[in-house]
This record gives structure tokens, C-alpha cells and sequence, in this order.
């Protein structure tokens, strides 16, 4: 779910050449204990987040914090109007089919892992009560974008946000989604979550789960925050959805704008999907763009060394054994791997500002010295050409030379 280095380039084309107008990405975060998810830090200047957390300390402290003019922070709890009508308290608890409540010290920690809330310090939880909906009725936010990381009542936050899902400018939705509840209709669990999601026109296309231990028999913690563990059962799961604008009916259908359509290549390189940003660069929706050949090339991975993204295709075209894992170079297997994108890590463990620029740095200028060195050896092909033509101009050069004094000599013999 992170961004590779290709990924990064095409994000800086499309955005510092300003390609889907003045427009910023809008984003739309609810849980935001430590902060808005650090890869919007991409966007730059471009980017307007709105981020809700119902601890009003921890909101405060955000506030007082950030530097960017378009980034706030609220105190609100988030959720939808007549909740516990839909799903009374009482079943979300008691109810038959409560498959997911877990009795306390089953697994190996029930901590957050990215709690930012120090033990003993006093928690004011915010009064304020809004949806979604009513928030953006007063905004002139148009969100491309939203987070919700509230684990237990995520689905309330959709439920309060039909609005905002169904308008097309929303192209994204990432969801932290339990797969164990109640098994009710508004439970707040993957399947409900989902079925809201797809009704809406947004289709899946990333499922990181977490995976928790047993208390009976512990496994090694994936991080210094005592949360999840290296096995054990998933319990839940970062679920990444999109509005899938490439598919031949969604453009048959119509509607959707090249600004929507650039914002999406943005938001899919953002997430690992470059793959799903060149179907989009490719489609008609973008034909128009003068610059598509280079995000196309941008894309392109050095599998097999530098290559335009015709000769990549042209290529798999021909010999698509190349791509069986035997084939391809050690060298491309490296670049390819987890370790060459750029971590996010987990809120309590993110970089810095100043680190994740720095890392942005170094992946442009490994880019820069890939194209270096290729522009090189290009250059040391066209020197041996020009040597081979000079040898072959030398030859001829040679021969009208014989020519001329043999027709001289042979002037010379006429009486």
C-alpha cells in the first residue's frame, strides 16, 4: 500500500505541472489520533484536508502544531443521525450472532497502536455530534478522498456520508474494517462496510489484514508498539476502495472528467497501484494529454533496464515468459520488492516532514542517475556509430583517392 518509485514520479509530473487544473486533492480523515496520514505530504501545497477526532486534546495539540494552511483539525465525533434506532445498543453487545466480542485477555494486546494519548492523562472527548454530510452542506470542500480509522463505528461515519460517496469527485475510500461482530445489518464489521462501499460505485482494490495472537501461546509483535503480531487470527484489515474509472462500462456510461481521471492516477500511484495509473493514462478518458507518452514511460518499471512503456508492451507482447519470476533480473526483483517503496509505517512510528522529503529526494534522484547513466550509454552507442561511419567516410575517401590517380595515370599515358 506504498508508493514505489515510479509511483512518486508520475505523482510529481501530474502535480507540478498542475495537469488537472487549479483544484487541490481534498481530504476527509476521521480518526486522526497522531495526525492526517503522512503520504498526503505528496501533494504539497495542492492538498486541502479537513481531519475529525473526537479527543479534543489531541485535536488542540494538532491544531497548534501544523503549518499547512489548508490542514485542520476538529473535535467532533463523527457518525450518522439515528444510529441507535437502526442498531440499538443492546444488540451491538447482547445481540444473537455476536460472533466478534472477544472476552478480555484472549489475544496478546487489545491496544491501539496508534494512540497518542499518554497513560493517566485525563481524556476530554469532544461534545460536538456531526455527520459527513452536514459538515460539507457548509463547506466548499470537495473531497477526493476519505480515511476512516475509527475501527468501532465506521460504518456510522459512512452511513452519515451518502452524500459525499456518491459524488463523482470521490474517488477513494480507505477503511480500517473489523471482520468480527454482530452480525447484524448496521454492524460495523468487513461485510456491511463493503456491501455500503460497492452500492455506492466504488470497487476494491487493496486488503492489507492484521493479524492478532493468542494470548495463549504469544507471537513476535511487527513493530515496537505491542499491537499486531507476526501470526495469529486476522481481525481486521486496511481496506483500500476506488472509483474504477478505467473500466469499459464506467466509460461507456460517461461522465467522469480528466481532472477526475488525474486526481485518480495520482491517488493510485499514491498507494502502490501503478499498474491501475497506466490503464487510466491509457484509456480514452486522457487521450487529449499532450504529456500521456511520458507519464506512460513514467510509469514504466526498469524490469529490464530502462525502456519506454511502447517498447515494455511490445515487448511482453512477444515474449511474455520474460515476466516468469526465473526470467526476470535479480537486480528488477530488488527494485520491485516492499523495501524500495516508501513506508509510511504506522501513525506512532511515521516520518518526519523533513524525513519524508528527504526519502522523496533520494528516490528522485535514483530516478535521475537511472536516466544518467542510460543517457550515457546511449551516447557511447552513437560515438561508436559515429566511429564506424567516420571508418567507413575514411574508406570511401581512400578509394576516389586510387580512383583519381588511376585515372591520371592513365591521362598521362595517352600520346
Amino acid at each position: 500500500m506504498f508508493p514505489t518509485r515510479n509511483g512518486l514520479d508520475i505523482i510529481e509530473r501530474i502535480v507540478g505541472a498542475r495537469l488537472w487544473g487549479a483544484s487541490r486533492m481534498a481530504v476527509i480523515e476521521v480518526g486522526v489520533s497522531g495526525g492526517i496520514d503522512r503520504r498526503w505530504s505528496v501533494f504539497g501545497e495542492r492538498l486541502a484536508a479537513v481531519a475529525f477526532d473526537s479527543l479534543t486534546g489531541e485535536v488542540e495539540r494538532l491544531n497548534s502544531v501544523e503549518t499547512r494552511i489548508d490542514v485542520r483539525y476538529e473535535a467532533a465525533r463523527v457518525g450518522c443521525r439515528g444510529y441507535e434506532n437502526l442498531f440499538p445498543p443492546d444488540l451491538r453487545t447482547h445481540g444473537s450472532g455476536t460472533s466478534g466480542s472477544q472476552p478480555p485477555g484472549r489475544f496478546i494486546t487489545a491496544a491501539r497502536e496508534d494512540s497518542t494519548v499518554e497513560a493517566g492523562a485525563s481524556v476530554r472527548h469532544a461534545r460536538r455530534s456531526i455527520t459527513l454530510d452536514e459538515y460539507l452542506a457548509g463547506s466548499r470542500l470537495r473531497p477526493n478522498a476519505l480515511k476512516v480509522a475509527t475501527k468501532g463505528d465506521a460504518f456510522e461515519v459512512l452511513l452519515g456520508a451518502s452524500g459525499l460517496l456518491s459524488s463523482p469527485d470521490c474517488l477513494a475510500v480507505q477503511i480500517d474494517a473489523p471482520f468480527h461482530g454482530p452480525v447484524h445489518d448496521y454492524a460495523s464489521v468487513f461485510s456491511n462496510l463493503d456491501r455500503c462501499a460497492r452500492q455506492h460505485g466504488f470497487s476494491l482494490f487493496l486488503l492489507q489484514p492484521h493479524s492478532y495472537s493468542r494470548a495463549a501461546l504469544p507471537a513476535p509483535f511487527l513493530s515496537r508498539a505491542s499491537g499486531r503480531t507476526a501470526s495469529g487470527q486476522a481481525q481486521c484489515a486496511d481496506v483500500v476502495y476506488f472509483r474504477d474509472l478505467a473500466h469499459p462500462a464506467r466509460q461507456q456510461a460517461g461522465g467522469a472528467t480528466p481532472e477526475q481521471a488525474l486526481k485518480l492516477c495520482c491517488l493510485f500511484a499514491l498507494y502502490g497501484l501503478d499498474d491501475c495509473a497506466a490503464e487510466l493514462l491509457a484509456s480514452p478518458l486522457l487521450a487529449g494529454l499532450d504529456v500521456r507518452e511520458q507519464l506512460l514511460d513514467a510509469a514504466t518499471p526498469p524490469m529490464f533496464g530502462a525502456m519506454t512503456y511502447r517498447d515494455f508492451m511490445a515487448r511482453f507482447a512477444i515474449a511474455p515468459e520474460d515476466w516468469q519470476p526465473e526470467n526476470v533480473p535479480a537486480a528488477s526483483r530488488t527494485e520491485a520488492s516492499a523495501s524500495d517503496r516508501i513506508s509510511f509505517g504506522n501513525p506512532m512510528e511515521q516520518m518526519s516532514s523533513a524525513s519524508w522529503a528527504i526519502q522523496a529526494a533520494m528516490a528522485k534522484n535514483q530516478q535521475l542517475l537511472s536516466r544518467i547513466h542510460e543517457l550515457r550509454e546511449r551516447a557511447a552507442g552513437l560515438k561508436d556509430i559515429q566511429r564506424k561511419l567516420r571508418h567507413r567516410l575514411d574508406d570511401r575517401n581512400a578509394k576516389i583517392k586510387r580512383l583519381q590517380d588511376e585515372r591520371l595515370r592513365q591521362k598521362a599515358r595517352i600520346p
